[in-house]
């Protein structure tokens, strides 16, 4: 058996990192929680490794979620995991709302193709909310 990661691994993996920075959580700090590296939380938020059942329960614990939260949104993106659209086409495809929470937001950058804008915006939106705490 395989342990690549898959689009399900790396969409459970964008899920936590949004909640994570949605709850005003560091790596550091979940990973204290959890008793385990900061470089773990990374590697499953990056889906280098994969996240077990016991473990994604006490990650849902810590950050007040369901572990349904993990797998929300999955049948929509993997429609766009098996297309490879550009950044330009996915935004291009999206419905129009007059305005945006902070959810509708980041829903949108974590269904967004791999590439440099998804992990430029993922970065910025990283260091707004650092830089509130």
């Amino acid at each position: 058996m395989s342990r690549k990661t898959d689009d399900l691994d790396r969409h459970i993996g964008l899920r936590l990192k949004m909640r994570r920075i949605l709850c005003g959580l560091s790596q550091d700090d979940l990973s204290k929680e959890l008793g385990i590296t900061f470089q773990q939380v990374q590697k499953y938020e990056k889906a280098m490794n994969r996240i077990s059942a016991s473990r994604l329960y006490d990650i849902a614990k810590i950050l007040k979620t369901t572990l349904e939260y993990f797998y929300e949104g999955y049948e929509e993106a993997e429609t766009l995991y098996e297309k490879t659209m550009t950044t330009k086409e996915y935004l291009a495809s999206l419905p129009q709302k007059k305005s945006y929470t902070a959810n509708d937001i980041l829903a949108r950058v974590i269904a967004m193709p791999s590439g440099a804008d998804k992990q430029r915006i993922l970065k910025n939106i990283e260091k707004e909310f650092d830089s509130c705490q």
